[in-house]
């Protein structure tokens, strides 16, 4: 199984490299010739046509094929692997993989990690259809599969080791751990030889005040908690309120998108360059108020209108802009000393993501993997833990992925 496991991570990550080459050469090489992330070097006009007609595109895509497959994402991976079940279907793995490409290149405001955790376990699954594995192993598979594409994505392979456990309710034992380990490393390798080191992100020196900074911290999880609860409310409003077939939903996410973009361009895309200035106080007031709004809205209604977009990217965006947002206050109100920017950055994207995923672990392990800086984790476990009480106790939020375990 662990030989087996390897092999899944070096295909986990195959898959993934070639997602995101995709996205990246599209942008970078036809649509933004300044950088794949440079919407803002779009006019207006332009940013809403890219994204209503790109979502109108997949809504026609998605008119031609059958409801079952255009199940995506991770909430498509729960559903099929909750009680050692394991079969995920090719068919939704290629709708994944090119919607997530016409998704992501035309502006969608979502993630690419959700369709790499789909892509990975999928490929892991048709690997173990293959090999003839039993139930029990091809469900361990699958879940390597999970780890492996976290790894890959933002070379954190302990905290897609994490993740596989948090959220895809993968049993602990010996046997399924040191496989998940396998497949995490081996997908980590890869994708080291293949493109090198992840730098999704530049951190800054970080300082934090255990005394002086203890309160802030506390404000910023509470803060990111109930953002965390409208988040995912704004989610559940979209997906279960009818708006008509795959068409009508498509373009109503895409009108919405294209007309927040004219106003705010970082809602459109991934959105990592804003967490890049966010860490150096490269944003107003201003501008992290309307980024957060807006990428709330334009990200909920993706996700939950059907687009094949992920879910973790914009809970890093809109964490890390939170934590800014509030730095900045305090500077600007000149309550506190020694605030640093790009610390309540951080533990905001600790905070949201694990308060959304309801991952809380698997949230402060890929803090701690991305900065490579211990000083951050006790700011981020307060914040996380506070921000899953709050939209726990206070708004009495689920987590985002609870219903399709529910489901299943």
């Amino acid at each position: 199984m662990s030989l087996w496991a390897a092999l899944a991570g070096v295909l986990t990550s195959l898959v993934v490299i070639a997602f995101r080459l995709s996205i990246e050469t599209i942008l970078g090489q036809g649509i933004l010739p300044k950088g794949h992330e440079s919407f803002e070097e779009l006019r207006p006009i332009n940013r809403f046509l890219l994204a209503f007609s790109g979502a109108a595109l997949l809504g026609l895509i998605m008119s031609k094929i059958p409801p079952s497959s255009r199940e995506t994402g991770i909430a498509h991976v729960v559903k099929n692997t909750t009680n050692n079940k394991s079969k995920l279907p090719f068919a939704n793995a290629v709708y994944q993989f090119f919607g997530g490409i016409i998704a992501l290149s035309t502006g969608q405001s979502g993630g690419r990690e959700g369709p790499a955790i789909h892509l990975g376990s999928t490929s892991s699954s048709l690997l173990a259809k293959f090999l003839g594995l039993s139930s029990v192993s091809a469900h361990t598979l699958v879940g390597c599969g999970a780890a492996a594409a976290i790894a890959s994505s933002f070379s954190t392979p302990i905290a897609g080791i994490i993740f596989a456990m948090e959220v895809l309710k993968i049993q602990y034992s010996l046997s399924s751990f040191v496989p998940i380990i396998m497949a995490a490393t081996s997908a980590t390798i890869a994708t080291h030889i293949l493109i090198g080191p992840n730098t999704t992100f530049i951190v800054p020196e970080l300082f934090f005040n255990l005394v002086s900074g203890i309160p802030f911290v506390v404000m910023t999880g509470a803060i990111v908690g109930a953002l965390a609860a409208s988040f995912v409310w704004s989610i559940n409003k979209f997906s279960l309120k009818s708006f008509g077939g795959p068409l009508k939903r498509t373009t109503l996410a895409g009108f919405i998108t294209g007309l927040s973009a004219m106003l705010v361009p970082q809602v459109m895309g991934i959105g990592y360059d804003t967490v890049g200035d966010s860490f150096i106080g490269g944003l107003t007031i201003s501008s992290l108020v309307l980024i957060l709004l807006f990428k709330t809205l334009t990200s909920a209604a993706a996700f939950g209108l059907g687009l094949p977009v992920g879910l973790i990217g914009p809970t890093l965006v809109i964490g890390s802009c939170a934590g800014a947002l509030l730095s900045s206050s305090i500077q600007y109100l000149g309550i506190g000393t020694e605030i640093s920017p790009a610390l309540y950055a951080i533990v905001g994207m600790a905070a949201m993501m694990g308060a959304v995923l309801q991952a809380p672990l698997a949230a402060l392990i890929a803090i701690l993997e991305l900065t490579k800086n211990a000083a951050i984790i006790l700011p981020s476990m307060i914040a996380t833990v506070m921000a899953v009480l709050v939209m726990r106790t206070i708004f009495r939020q689920k987590g985002v992925f609870e219903k399709a375990h529910e489901d299943s």
